[in-house]
Order: structure tokens, then C-alpha cells, then sequence
């Protein structure tokens, strides 16, 4: 009697683990490529990320918490409508994209340690000048680096290298981002 009761313990725990190990498969940050998350294309994931932004006045980053929120497989549209956010509700701070520029693909190389960011062509066209546009790319940078916990980003304008009146990258040139476990400093 002692040993069914027992067993039956077990399996109630066995089971609630497993219900627990689906839940954060499908909400649980970048586990996107799990089977369960595969069989279910509607799932919607919510992560918490952090958003960088740049102050002209101290010529240097801040951040606000927020939440990225998505339908599987849908992350670029995610992230448009954060920056969106941030472009039009931070009139003090310079977001990381600007004016109506989109965000086109990303394309993490975990071996590289790099992301590649592929932005639309107006992105290069932002009215800061040299500081604001510095501030803008880096604070795009570290906000796609600390999401993904990389520390290398590569900004292209549609497949093409990054190029504004300010600057001119080639598609080897990477921003590094600093202290990866350090969010906000």
C-alpha cells in the first residue's frame, strides 16, 4: 500500500515537472527551437529584454526595461514594434533606430560570437548629427548584443554595408559590446 501511494507521488512530480518544462519552452527566453514550440507555429512568447538609448547630454547609454512579445517565428516584427515604441515615447533619449527605418533580419552566428543586423536604407538617414548617430548604433548594438548575449553586431543597411554621412563600414567591421552580464553599465 505504502509503495503505490509512493509511486503515485512520483508520477503526479514527474508529470508536473514535465507540464513546468512545457511552459518555459514556450515562454521561456530563446527557446524558440524546442519541438514543442515547433508543433505549435501560434505559440506566443513574451521576453523580458532590456532597451538602450542614448543621452546626448552625457554622451552615453541608457536603458529601460521592457517586454518583446511575438508570435513564434515572428521576432523581426516584434522588435519593429519595441523600437517603434521607443521612437515615439522617449522624446528626451535617442532610441536605436530612428525616424521610419525598419529593422529587415537578423542573423545570429553563435560560433562567430556575432549578430548580423540588416536595417532599412533610411536608417543611415537620421538628423543627429555625428554624436546622435554614434549613439543610435551603439545603443542598437548593445540592445540586440545583451539580448542574445553576443559580443559582436554588424550593421548593414539592405545587405549592403553600413554607410552615412558620418561613417563607412565595411561588412567586417562589428561593434563590440562590453560587459555582457552587466546590464546597464
Amino acid at each position: 500500500m505504502v509503495y503505490k501511494k509512493g509511486l503515485k507521488v512520483l508520477i503526479f512530480i514527474i508529470t508536473f515537472l514535465m507540464l513546468c518544462l512545457e511552459c518555459r519552452t514556450i515562454y521561456g527566453s530563446k527557446w524558440e527551437n524546442s519541438s514543442l514550440t515547433k508543433r505549435n507555429k501560434d505559440a506566443k512568447i513574451e521576453e523580458s529584454i532590456t532597451v538602450y538609448m542614448g543621452n546626448m547630454e552625457t554622451e552615453a547609454l541608457e536603458y529601460e526595461k521592457a517586454v518583446l512579445s511575438y508570435t513564434n517565428g515572428e521576432n523581426i516584427k516584434g522588435w519593429n514594434e519595441i523600437f517603434a515604441y521607443y521612437k515615439i515615447h522617449n522624446r528626451e533619449l535617442i532610441p536605436p533606430i530612428s525616424n521610419e527605418a525598419k529593422l529587415l533580419d537578423m542573423r545570429v552566428d553563435k560560433e562567430k560570437n556575432q549578430v548580423t543586423i540588416d536595417m532599412s536604407n533610411n536608417y543611415a538617414q537620421m538628423n543627429w548629427g555625428h554624436m546622435g548617430e554614434y549613439l543610435a548604433l551603439k545603443s542598437l548594438a548593445y540592445t540586440i548584443g545583451h539580448y542574445y548575449g553576443i559580443g559582436k553586431i554588424c550593421i548593414t543597411l539592405e545587405g549592403q554595408p553600413y554607410v552615412s554621412g558620418h561613417y563607412f563600414f565595411t561588412t567586417e567591421d562589428v561593434w563590440i559590446v562590453e560587459d555582457l552580464n552587466k546590464v546597464g553599465e
